[in-house]
């Protein structure tokens, strides 16, 4: 319906997209990085990839 997604969630239906991390932080599919959510538990790891160590 208009919406690109490369994941589904196979309890409720809902699609989502999900990017690699991208070091100039332009990790939608479409604009940027707004709206963009990183998981907590994975925050950490992000921001040591996109800076580099």
């Amino acid at each position: 319906m208009g919406f690109k997604a490369n994941y589904i969630d196979v309890d409720n239906g809902d699609e989502f997209w999900i990017s690699g991390p991208k070091k100039d932080r332009n990790d939608r599919l479409y604009g940027g990085q707004l709206g963009v959510e990183i998981d907590e538990d994975i925050k950490g790891e992000y921001f040591k990839l996109i800076n580099g160590g």
